[in-house]
């Protein structure tokens, strides 16, 4: 009897076994979308997002190099054209000299150039003083945000009442620039040791 009890109960779970059994009912005409289908597709949606992800990263490092490409170019440019405005020279424009200066100087270098201006205008044009300069080099040493220090070669002919026929004076330039207003500035322009 024990066995007729346990098929009476195969009969009566059997109805329930094919309605949730391991395979789900499909509507007619559509194939069934598995586990293996949705894992594909989650890994397809996470390739997609990493790649925008790592595109957006590079094009941001790019940004921030151009920009850094950019300032480097900026503060090499400036630094060179201060010292040539230092060493070109000529006592009979002595004020357009130094009015070239003064407008790429800032802070205490354009305070100091503002003060001795007058003497120095007089010294030019009494001793009639004459440099040709011309650039060798420029390097940029640091570029730190709104600061940066630029070294710079310059090669001059100077004449003047005591020396007529000119000599030759090689300088090595350390410019410090700060940034103001958006544009670099020279801070500080001394002669390398």
């Amino acid at each position: 009897m024990e066995s007729s009890t346990a098929d009476d109960v195969a009969e009566e779970l059997a109805p329930a076994l094919e309605v949730s059994g391991t395979e789900p009912a499909v509507p007619a005409g559509r194939t069934p979308v598995g586990r293996g289908w949705w894992a594909g597709m989650a890994v397809a949606v996470l390739l997609v997002l990493t790649a925008i992800a790592l595109t957006v990263v590079v094009a941001v490092q790019n940004g921030l190099v151009a920009g850094r490409d950019t300032d480097r170019a900026a503060v090499s440019d400036v630094a060179r054209q201060a010292v040539q405005n230092l060493v070109t020279i000529d006592g009979q424009n002595s004020q357009g000299n130094i009015d070239a200066l003064l407008g790429l100087s800032t802070g205490e270098f354009r305070d100091q150039l503002t003060k001795v201006s007058g003497a120095f205008r007089a010294i030019l044009q009494q001793g009639a003083v004459k440099s040709a300069g011309t650039i060798g080099s420029a390097g940029v040493e640091t570029l730190d945000g709104d600061r940066a220090t630029v070294l710079v070669t310059a090669n001059t002919v100077v004449s003047n009442t005591e020396i007529p026929h000119g000599a030759q004076r090689n300088y090595r330039m350390v410019v410090e620039l700060q940034r103001q207003d958006g544009q670099w500035m020279a801070s500080s322009v001394e002669v390398a040791p």
